[in-house]
């Protein structure tokens, strides 16, 4: 039994993150790149463009996203060292990187063992390979710490060393897999799909497009997942717009008592000691977790500092708090 909160509409592994900004100011019109035009991942593109995790495929300019070609294993190093804002190394593990312009986000991600290598002496990396969909699967599943399943989602990875971490994608909903009941283990990931892979399981939300600012308010992303409370500051810009999308989630089946439970379990807001009305959302459950959301937006704020407090409560006790000052700017 798990119960977790959920943060921006958080799957499974949303307290991994500190530090990582929860949204950004917003989508230009047209989006970010101009060959993701009609792709059913594009506004997940946009949304890892807006957090910084990718720049685009054509540098200086990074008018191209590449969203059709594979994505190779050295990339993944770098989305996923953005992602989690790993800390470099003066390590060098592998000796097939030399030159590569990944090379410290590859070293990254070894010092955080969320990559042992391509070999068996692991020495090398392969940086160059695409990143098969069961092999991204055993890299999200390491560097989001996702919870194992005992559910078999899916009929063509039997035998693979990676399908108890693609039923824990599964489980995440991170993956709805690639067709009825498959998963398509051995075919590379493209970059739209890995933006999608990666949206789902930071998450990421999605800005709007247009003149409107948003801005998602982190609650649960500043906080490591064994912290109970903790405080963080925000520099922000004045915008017309900032969100609340917190919640909680329980990874079922309820055990006895635990859907009543449930049902009493709250989350609250206030701002500078004033309570913040939410919207709260219907109990929805999928894949035998249960989620319910807290939503409101607050309008444009002028320059000051401005102090929320966010609480989740269980069972009448506050189990988890996190105070986040909002410093905005003129």
């Amino acid at each position: 039994m798990t119960r977790r909160l959920l943060g921006t509409l958080a799957l499974i592994g949303a307290l991994l993150l500190s530090g990582l900004p929860a949204g950004a100011d917003h989508i230009p019109p047209n989006g970010y790149f101009t060959d993701d035009d009609g792709s059913v991942h594009e506004r997940n593109i946009d949304a890892l463009r807006a957090a910084q995790i990718t720049n685009g495929c054509n540098p200086p300019a990074n008018t191209w996203f590449c969203p059709n070609s594979s994505i190779t294993r050295a990339q993944m190093a770098t989305f996923l060292v953005r992602a989690l804002d790993l800390p470099a190394t003066s390590a060098d593990y592998f000796t097939d990187d030399e030159g590569s312009i990944h090379e410290t986000a590859i070293n990254a991600l070894r010092r955080a063992n969320i990559t042992s290598g391509c070999s068996p002496a692991g020495d090398r990396f392969c940086p160059d390979d695409p990143v098969t969909r069961d092999q991204m699967a055993a890299f999200l599943v390491r560097a989001f710490r996702l919870a194992p399943s005992g559910t078999d989602y899916f009929t063509d990875d039997a035998g693979s060393i990676f399908e108890a971490n693609i039923n824990a994608l599964a489980q995440a909903a991170i993956t709805l897999g690639c067709g009825p009941q498959t998963f398509c283990p051995s075919r590379p990931v493209s970059r739209a799909e890995m933006a999608t892979f990666l949206t789902r399981a930071i998450p990421l939300p999605i800005p709007p497009r247009g003149d409107t600012l948003l801005f998602s308010l982190p609650f649960s992303g500043v906080c490591d997942p064994l912290q109970v409370a903790c405080l963080k500051t925000i520099d922000y810009p004045r915008l017309d717009e900032y969100l609340i999308n917190e919640g909680w989630f329980y990874q079922g089946p309820f055990a006895p008592g635990d859907d009543i439970l449930f049902e009493e379990a709250t989350f609250s807001v206030t701002m500078n000691n004033t309570p913040v009305p939410l919207n709260v959302g219907a109990d929805v459950t999928t894949g035998g977790t249960t989620r319910r959301s807290y939503t409101a937006t607050i309008g444009s704020l002028n320059p000051g500092t401005y102090v929320f407090k966010g609480q989740w409560a269980w069972d009448g006790q506050v189990l988890y708090s996190t105070t986040l000052t909002l410093r905005i700017r003129s």
